[in-house]
């Protein structure tokens, strides 16, 4: 089981963008994964990237069509709560939820793998999360 970070879903999805041919054979791994959390994100990034800007309606397409062919891992309430004491305890604010957001449904997945164009996002979160991260560096 793999899980797709947000970085690694635009990637794969659009052809121009520089590690599409790294990140796009993840879409075919059975059992591939993102976390509801990814949804809204990929939403943002795809309305709003100047490399990427598309119609809202476009986007809004995308996402259900990416929500349509990949596992959606949901949080309970609960899973958000820990992930925000995990933050907390690691001394980390601001954007870093996010990123846990992602983390804690890849453990909740049990997956094997987070695929990531932004590791240092991810390592930062605790060995547990750092042992998944896959990169193209890697």
């Amino acid at each position: 089981m793999i899980l797709l970070d947000t970085s690694a879903v635009v990637a794969a999805l659009m052809p121009a963008h520089p590690q599409h041919a790294w990140a796009r054979p993840y879409f075919s791994v059975e059992g591939a994964s993102v976390c509801a959390h990814t949804l809204a994100e990929l939403y943002a990034v795809l309305t709003a990237s100047p490399q990427f800007r598309l119609p809202s309606a476009s986007a809004a397409a995308i996402v259900a069509q990416l929500a349509a062919t990949l596992n959606v891992v949901t949080l309970e309430p609960e899973l958000y709560l820990k992930t925000i004491q995990r933050v907390s305890a690691l001394g980390l604010g601001g954007g870093a939820i996010y990123d846990a957001l992602i983390a804690e449904a890849a453990l909740k997945l049990k997956a094997t793998q987070l695929v990531t164009l932004n590791a240092k996002h991810f390592v930062r979160l605790g060995k547990d999360i750092a042992e998944l991260v896959v990169t193209p560096e890697q």
